[in-house]
């Protein structure tokens, strides 16, 4: 299995560096040979030391120590290029293994820390967060079969919230614990129209217009082509939160959804409702008859809904076969059940 290749890779990598960065600091004169600038009997400045196995440090030297600009490279064919402090890798560097692996990215008290980039001998690409020398934190890994994971991770292996594409296609999103993906759980398989429409603040058929990205997951923007129940917003739009976790539910731009929803009252933006997969949410294609039983079981008019004033001028058709202006005028009206387009025989 690939994943369990780069589990594999990791831990040699972990070994090696360990081999690697035992050799930091730099010996005694008398153990090898120095080329270079020097201060009060110091390496002190640009220089060239060789080990008496063959390892070779070029570049700044400060009292001794490895410090500044250099390159340090081992008769193995490892070698690293880039800033060193105080002996130890420090900054921004590139280490280069036999086998064809290479890191570019952060370094920390001679270990991969922050920011950086892995690519494996295999073609296997990781662009991330990196702690104590493993892959750790929040990163993107792509295999060379064009599978793709995007998420977090800990030890090296997927764990947290992230979503997975395959090499076919298919895509997965949701909760991981060490390497294994950590399917929804939900407490009924399947939850009656009528129960519900109780239980959600919104009912309608909505296109995803749009992605906007935030913090911890993304806003799927949604244009109600139908309504049953609920608020929206100028132009009948609704902002629909998605996330990583297992029960979220998943949005696609320019597919049209039946979506049971619910405020999000905790949400850092305004007017924001959420579905998860435990509910009745579902891609239109796969609604067998809810639609009938909405139209029966929810009212044709109500109470004035409470809807922000609006100019379009796109027609909507009313349940009570009227055509409005547009949605607001159908809300001032209580029209709940509604959709998009004019009537075919209108009552204006």
């Amino acid at each position: 299995m690939k994943y369990q290749l780069k589990i594999t890779s990791i831990l040699l990598l972990s070994l090696f560096t360990s081999f690697a960065f035992a050799q930091d600091t730099a010996t005694e004169e008398s153990q090898g040979v120095y080329e270079g600038e020097t201060r009060k009997n110091f390496k002190h400045g640009e220089g060239t030391f060789t080990w008496p196995d063959g390892a070779k440090y070029r570049g700044s030297w400060r009292y001794d120590l490895m410090h500044g600009e250099g390159k340090m490279s081992w008769p193995n064919g490892a070698y690293y290029l880039g800033e060193w402090r105080e002996g130890r890798k420090q900054g921004k560097g590139k280490f280069y293994w036999p086998n064809g692996d290479i890191y570019v990215g952060s370094w920390v008290d001679g270990t991969q820390n922050g920011n950086g980039k892995f690519t494996y001998a295999n073609g296997t690409v990781y662009e991330g967060t990196f702690k104590n020398g493993e892959i750790d934190g929040r990163g993107k890994m792509t295999w060379r079969s064009g599978q793709l994971y995007e998420g977090e991770f800990k030890n090296g292996k997927m764990d947290g919230s992230g979503f997975m594409i395959k090499a076919d296609g298919e895509a997965r999103i949701g909760t991981w614990a060490n390497g294994e993906f950590v399917p929804c759980i939900c407490p009924l398989a399947s939850i009656a129209v009528e129960d519900a429409v109780i239980a959600s603040d919104a009912v309608f058929i909505g296109v995803v217009t749009g992605i906007i990205s935030t913090d911890d997951g993304y806003l799927a923007r949604m244009e109600i082509l139908k309504h049953w129940k609920g608020e929206w917003y100028t132009s009948r739009t609704i902002f629909m939160e998605g996330g990583y976790s297992s029960c979220d539910f998943v949005y696609n731009e320019e597919q049209t959804y039946l979506v049971y929803a619910n405020k999000q009252e905790n949400s850092a933006y305004a007017g924001v409702y959420t579905a998860t997969r435990c509910s009745r949410t579902t891609l239109i294609e796969n609604v067998i008859n809810d639609f009938e039983t909405l139209d029966a079981i929810i009212p044709c008019k109500g109470t004035e809904i409470n809807v922000p004033f609006e100019t379009s001028s796109d027609p909507i058709c009313g349940c009570d076969g009227v055509t409005y202006k547009n949605a607001y005028k159908a809300a001032k009206e209580g029209v709940q059940i509604w959709e998009i387009g004019a009537c075919k025989t209108a009552k204006e």
